[in-house]
C-alpha cells in the first residue's frame, strides 16, 4: 500500500509539474499577445472614432470580445498554476479558484473556509487544490447544477474538502462512469493517502456532495 501510494504521489507531482509550466506558457505567451492585440485594437478605435468611421461601433465590439477571451485565458492560467499556494494558503487559492470557475462555467460558484488551514507542505495543498478543481468542473460539465459551494474545514484528527452541486446526482459507485477525470481524482487521493466519497443528495432536491477526507497522523505538514 505504501509503495502504491509513492507512485500514486510520483505520478502526481509529475503531472502537477507540467501544468504548471503550462500555465506559466499560457501566461506568458498567450495571454501577452492577446493584450497586445486588444492595445491595438483600442487605437485603431480611436483612430476610427476620430475619423468618424463607420465600422467604429464595430471594432470597439471587437476589442471587448479580446478582452474578455484575455481575461478568461488569464483565469485559465491562474488555474494551472495557482501562485496564491505557495503564498497565502490553499484557502486562499481556492476562493481564487472559485471565482475564475464562476466566471469560466456561468454559475455561481461559492467557497467557505471557517477556520484558518496552512499547510507548510505545498505538494498536499496542491493536490487538494487540483481535486477541488476538478471535482468542481466535473460538476459544472456533468451535472447541469444552479450552483456549486466549497468547503473547507479541518478539526483535531482530519481535513475536510466537500464539493457540493445541485444538480444531477452521482454516487461515485461504478468508476467506469467517471471518466478519465475520475481516475485523476482516485490517484490524487490516493498520493495523499485521502479518501474520497460521492453522496448523493436525496430527491427533491438531489444535488452531490464530493467529500475529500485526510486524517491529521497522515498530514503532519498541516497547522
Amino acid at each position: 500500500m505504501t509503495e502504491r501510494r509513492e507512485i500514486s504521489r510520483r505520478l502526481a507531482d509529475a503531472a502537477e509539474q507540467e501544468r504548471r509550466r503550462l500555465g506559466q506558457d499560457l501566461h506568458d505567451d498567450l495571454c501577452q499577445r492577446l493584450a497586445a492585440i486588444k492595445l491595438r485594437c483600442s487605437l485603431l478605435a480611436r483612430d476610427l472614432a476620430r475619423d468618424a468611421s463607420p465600422r467604429t461601433v464595430e471594432l470597439e465590439e471587437l476589442t471587448a470580445a479580446i478582452g474578455e477571451a484575455t481575461a478568461l485565458s488569464r483565469s485559465f492560467a491562474r488555474g494551472l498554476c495557482p501562485v496564491a499556494l505557495d503564498t497565502d494558503g490553499l484557502p486562499s487559492a481556492l476562493d481564487t479558484l472559485t471565482k475564475s470557475s464562476a466566471t469560466i462555467f456561468g454559475i455561481p460558484v461559492a467557497f467557505e473556509c471557517a477556520a484558518p488551514v496552512v499547510f507548510a507542505d505545498a505538494d498536499t495543498a496542491s493536490h487538494l487544490y487540483r481535486i477541488a478543481q476538478e471535482l468542481i468542473a466535473n460538476a459544472a460539465k456533468h451535472a447541469r447544477p444552479t450552483h456549486i459551494a466549497v468547503t473547507l474545514g479541518k478539526d483535531s484528527e482530519r481535513i475536510v474538502l466537500e464539493v457540493t452541486d445541485d444538480g444531477v446526482p452521482f454516487d461515485g459507485t461504478n468508476p467506469s462512469t467517471g471518466g478519465m477525470g475520475f481516475h485523476f481524482l482516485r490517484s490524487r487521493a490516493d498520493a495523499l493517502g485521502a479518501s474520497l466519497e460521492f453522496i448523493p443528495g436525496a430527491p427533491p432536491q438531489g444535488g452531490t456532495t464530493a467529500r475529500c477526507t485526510l486524517s491529521m497522523p497522515s498530514s503532519p505538514a498541516v497547522t
